[in-house]
């Protein structure tokens, strides 16, 4: 660098989050989460120097046999993170500019479209909730691990050791017979995030999409929060869902999932 300052560094300033945070709720939700809750967990690298902070990596190293990098920031100027995106990297959701310096370290990368939407919480309640989708309590927990077996997917293998007095989960049912879950991985004050929205293939198309995701927007809106959730772009049935529930794309990114074997990027 020109004058010899060297622009990324280790960590995060906590103070300089919470304001960010409380300005962009659902775009550091999951930074602000994971530095309070996970710390041990969580690394940050940022961009700035010393001067502002402006663009970060969020890695999580909750799963060691599953890193996961998030970029958060739209500084132009900010590429030399890309580097700092570590080796044994499962998945970076990053920003459009990030992409060709990853295919040029990893080879065979898949990248696709993903969309981070929000909710406001002065949004009225989402019309149509359904009755049927309700929070789980401990007296689920065999149905819900027993769901997730049946239906393996990225989605569903959280709930398998999820702790139903902890985790705030919602099931949608039909008779006695647990069809679709959801649940909130991120519930601070100004953000909640939904995530794991998934519904047993049998049971689509019926509206239990619907009733899951707008009972935990509608706990989020309850709680004064800013509802958030990350979507593949190319869902479209899944986009206009969302869309239908008053969330409104708030930022795109791109998924990158990066396989073995790995090169070095010299």
């Amino acid at each position: 660098m020109a004058s010899g300052v060297r622009r990324v560094r280790e960590g995060i300033d906590p103070v300089w989050l919470a304001e960010a945070c409380e300005r962009e709720p659902v775009l550091h939700a999951y930074a602000a989460w994971d530095l309070e809750n996970a710390p041990g967990s969580t690394r940050f690298v940022t961009w700035g120097g010393d001067g502002p902070q402006r663009s970060y990596l969020l890695i999580w190293l909750g799963d060691p046999a599953k890193p996961v990098v998030h970029w958060v920031g739209e500084e132009p100027d900010d590429l030399a993170l890309a580097s700092e995106i570590p080796d044994e990297v499962s998945v970076a959701v990053v920003p459009e500019r990030a992409i060709e310096p990853l295919r040029a370290r990893f080879p065979n990368v898949a990248v696709e479209p993903l969309l981070t939407m929000a909710r406001r919480p002065d949004r009225p309640p989402p019309e149509g909730l359904r009755t049927r989708a309700r929070r789980l309590s401990q007296s689920h927990a065999d149905a819900l691990r027993a769901f997730a077996d049946r239906y393996p997917d990225m989605l569903t293998r959280p709930y398998r050791t999820l702790d139903l007095t902890v985790e705030p989960i919602w099931g949608s049912f039909e008779g006695p017979e647990l069809v679709g879950v959801a649940r909130a991985t991120v519930t601070l004050p100004s953000a909640w995030i939904v995530s794991g929205v998934f519904v047993a293939p049998s049971a689509r198309g019926r509206g239990h999409g619907w009733a899951l995701a707008s009972s935990v927007a509608a706990a989020a809106r309850e709680a004064g929060a800013e509802a958030g959730l990350f979507v593949r772009e190319r869902n479209a049935a899944a986009v206009r869902l969302y869309e239908r529930l008053g969330f409104r794309p708030v930022v795109r990114r791109f998924w990158v999932e990066i396989p073995l074997p790995r090169v070095e990027w010299h």
